[in-house]
């Protein structure tokens, strides 16, 4: 008898030499991208990676399962393509030559952020992550899949945008799951309409990543929302912190409630003429769109500091006075 794996159709254990599942016919045939680990791969005993589901700056996005509690899990890879060369047959994952010291700082950045994820537990506005692994000379992030659709799915199916009571229903679990991580140390960097996920039991918040991926000039391939990622991250040169993340989320707020993309904060350096909430959307209470430019100017101390703040202000008026031309 061979490795156990477990099917991914049908969630039965196998013998990972069949051609395929004995109960079901699922064809165990490799159908991955080369220099990605093979369907059936059995990492750390327990998980069954199965097909690639997307590929980034930072590594590889597997589905997989977990054997142990049979269920549908999914696993990233750090594999960073601009410092990683190629992949021994065993599995492992070789440096490039000369990029070996950065290849174990920048994964040692990837393990700290997921073993504070996994730490962190449960959260209901956040994707969990489960499990973190180091295998191959690299490290493994396990989490929930991602279940429903993305919010920018859900947002193209409506013709009008949401109210403020509907945006901040919608997106209360999200800001709550932010301040969590806040509280954790953690930086998300990546929040926008294509990392919030709308499930049955609310939004979640996924897509996590190191400070690498979402910084603009790094040594890693960077991926940044345009419109929702912060100034600061555009250049490794400047600082970021929990402000960056409440520019993304004000703008997530203003997207949701106005139905229109924020500008980028590139092109708002050299421009700033993006549009007030309110004169996006004249039914917006005034004390939303005031807070909304607070939590998205350009200089991060001029800007709202925390998730929690952010909530406070769009749910009820301030008394401060900004007097700023996009309030």
């Amino acid at each position: 008898m061979g490795e156990q794996i477990v099917c991914s159709n049908c969630l039965s254990n196998a013998d990972s030499g069949l051609p395929a599942c004995p109960y079901c016919g699922q064809s165990f045939e490799n159908t991955n991208p080369a220099g990605t680990l093979p369907v059936n791969t059995l990492l750390a005993g327990r998980y069954t990676i199965g097909r690639v589901l997307a590929l980034d700056g930072e590594g590889v996005l597997y589905a997989a399962i977990d054997n142990s509690a049979t269920r549908r899990v999914v696993i990233k890879e750090y594999v960073p393509v601009t410092i990683c060369a190629a992949r021994s047959r065993d599995g492992s994952v070789i440096p490039r030559q000369g990029r070996e010291v950065l290849f174990k700082t920048t994964r040692m950045d990837f393990v700290d952020l997921y073993r504070s994820l996994v730490a962190l537990g449960r959260n209901d506005g956040l994707v969990q992550v489960l499990d973190l692994i180091e295998e191959n000379n690299t490290a493994y992030a396990v989490r929930e899949p991602d279940e429903g659709a993305p919010l920018s799915r859900y947002l193209a199916s409506r013709e009008e945008p949401l109210t403020q009571e509907e945006a901040l229903v919608l997106l209360r679990p999200v800001v709550y799951g932010v301040d969590a991580m806040h509280r954790m140390g953690l930086l998300h960097r990546g929040i926008s309409p294509d990392t919030i996920w709308i499930t049955p039991q609310g939004a979640k918040l996924s897509g996590f990543a190191t400070q690498g991926l979402r910084t603009a000039g790094g040594e890693i391939k960077c991926q940044l929302a345009d419109g929702y990622a912060a100034p600061e991250q555009y250049s490794v040169a400047e600082f970021d912190g929990k402000y960056t993340d409440v520019y993304s989320l004000a703008a997530v707020f203003y997207r949701v409630m106005t139905g229109v993309e924020p500008l980028g904060a590139n092109l708002r350096r050299m421009d700033d003429n993006m549009p007030s909430a309110r004169t996006a959307n004249r039914e917006l209470p005034g004390f939303v769109s005031a807070a909304l430019a607070r939590a998205m100017r350009l200089v991060p101390a001029e800007r709202i500091q925390s998730a929690s703040e952010l909530l406070a202000a769009l749910t009820a008026p301030s008394r401060e006075v900004t007097g700023s031309k996009w309030d």
